[in-house]
């Protein structure tokens, strides 16, 4: 009986050990473990072209304050776009990624008491290289800003959202620029507030009026992180 018990014994052990072999051979050989890089490349090709997208809605803004011309700023904006899509493609180029831009907007409303800037972007791409395709992608990137009556003759009072309802609450003087004419050239300059703005939870800022620039009836431009930018 004990001669039975311990060969009994040892063969209980040799099926374990060769259980657990197969199974750590099946699972490191299964394709399952290329699941975990695969939606990493998703994740991290989402994250890109979002950001991607606030760094062209910026861009877009940018030339419309200088030009004034939508058309162009549209225009200059998109080849932006398509230029940085080609570099997100060549960051990984083992994961054979490709584009195709389905839709976009830019659009600007601005110099009023509420104003925005915003902009839309559908893609489809694949990851060939990871064996994923017809991957569908949507993003959008807004910056709403809304000038308000305030008791202080001295200060400004603005409500900034980032994306549609999100209070922004990050921001700095530095974010802040008032419009002053100069009347010994007949120009218009940016300047930033004397001091840091009081700001809300709900995306309320109390900012001084710098010098030069009429308290009650005045330009300003505001700009958040990720370069979008509001007059």
């Amino acid at each position: 009986k004990g001669q039975f018990s311990i060969l009994a014994a040892l063969l209980v052990a040799i099926v374990l050990i060769a259980t657990v072999i197969f199974t750590y051979s099946a699972i490191r050989n299964s394709p399952v473990q290329d699941q975990p890089q695969v939606l990493s490349a998703i994740d991290e090709t989402n994250h890109a072209l979002k950001q991607i997208l606030g760094f062209t809605v910026g861009y877009y803004a940018s030339v419309l304050q200088i030009t004034g011309n939508y058309s162009y700023a549209r225009t200059i904006a998109t080849n932006y776009l398509g230029s940085a899509l080609e570099h997100i493609g060549n960051i990984h180029p083992e994961w054979g990624t490709s584009f195709n831009v389905v839709g976009s907007e830019l659009r600007a409303c601005w110099f009023k008491e509420v104003s925005y800037s915003k902009g839309n972007l559908t893609v489809a791409y694949n990851l060939t290289g990871l064996g994923i395709n017809n991957l569908t992608y949507k993003a959008s990137c807004r910056l709403d800003v809304q000038v308000s009556e305030n008791a202080s003759s001295t200060q400004a009072c603005l409500s900034v959202f980032k994306d549609g309802a999100e209070p922004l609450i990050n921001l700095g003087r530095q974010n802040f620029k008032f419009y002053r004419y100069l009347y010994t050239n007949l120009t218009w300059e940016l300047v930033t507030p004397s001091s840091e703005p009081i700001s809300f939870s709900n995306g309320t800022y109390l900012i001084d009026v710098p010098l030069g620039v009429n308290p009650t009836s005045y330009t300003v431009q505001v700009e958040d992180p990720r370069g979008i930018s509001v007059v």
